[in-house]
């Protein structure tokens, strides 16, 4: 019986799908122990006192200069 090789593309899909799913998770994990070392645990409830930035004091983040606003 000769194949034409399309059951071991099928097999091959899956398998390299497979392996950049775990990948992904594992990276995404990685990166959210990086991301969580410098955060607080905050819980803020009901009536909690919080401060609010009202003003930036740059926008460097949107690149505009503001003469030009």
């Amino acid at each position: 019986m000769v194949s034409d090789g399309t059951e071991f593309a099928v097999g091959d899909a899956e398998r390299l799908f497979e392996e950049a799913r775990r990948s992904t998770k594992a990276k995404h994990e990685k990166w959210e122990k990086y991301y969580s070392r410098r955060r607080r645990d905050v819980q803020i409830t009901v009536n909690d006192w919080v401060l609010i930035a009202t003003h930036p004091l740059s926008s460097e983040t949107k690149k505009v200069v503001a003469k030009f606003k």
